[in-house]
This record gives C-alpha cells, structure tokens and sequence, in this order.
C-alpha cells in the first residue's frame, strides 16, 4: 500500500515513515501543500495522512484539492486542533478519518490497514 505523509514537522513525518515502512507500506513524505500535490498527483497514493498546519496552504485546501485530483484515495487528518465543528467541516470536505496528534500509532495503522483494497 502507497501512503503519503504530509506534515511540517521533521520529528512527526519522520517517526511515522519509520512506522510504516517497517509494516510493509510504501512510504513518500512531504513537508509542504505543493509538494503533497505534486507527490499526489504523480504517485497516486492509496492512502493520505495529512497535517492541517502546513507553511503555505491550509491543510483544508490540500484536501479539497486531493480529492479532486484522487477520489478515491483515502485521507487522514491528522492534527493537534479539534473539536466537532472542525471535525464536520473537514468530513464535509471529503476526509475519510480525523485523528489528533496524541494517537496512538497502532491506532492509525488500524485505520490505514481497513482501507486496503
């Protein structure tokens, strides 16, 4: 299974690669908006785990814009923000699972492995 990891911060997006990738995935990361799209576009992930704050796009954007560009690709949220508002309006948008930061590994390895085809 492809999985793309978009998250600003090195110590996240690098933890989570050494998690999946030991588990058989295949892992591409990007730190910004343009380099999640441009890797989404060319690579075709099957699944997203997507950070909200990124540097120069709003991590909404990014979404709508994935799933135009792959609707059928899976999305994570992945955040440190919450609460049922946010969490409506970013299902509303297209995600297919909303996670805060604090998750459990496991936890998120769980929802990737339900969506394999």
């Amino acid at each position: 299974m492809k999985l793309l990891i978009v998250d600003d911060d090195p110590g996240i997006t690098e933890m989570l690669r050494d998690h999946f990738s030991l588990r058989s995935f295949e892992v591409l990361t990007a730190h910004t908006a343009v380099d999640a799209l441009f890797l989404g576009f060319h690579e075709k992930p099957d699944a997203v785990i997507l950070d909200l704050g990124l540097p120069d796009f709003p991590g909404e954007q990014v979404l709508q814009t994935l799933k135009k560009l792959l609707p059928r690709t899976r999305v994570l949220i992945l955040t440190g923000q919450s609460g049922p508002e946010m969490e409506a309006r970013l299902y509303g948008l297209g995600c297919d699972a909303f996670m805060g930061k604090g998750a459990a590994l496991k936890t998120l390895e769980g929802i990737i492995r339900g969506w394999e085809k």
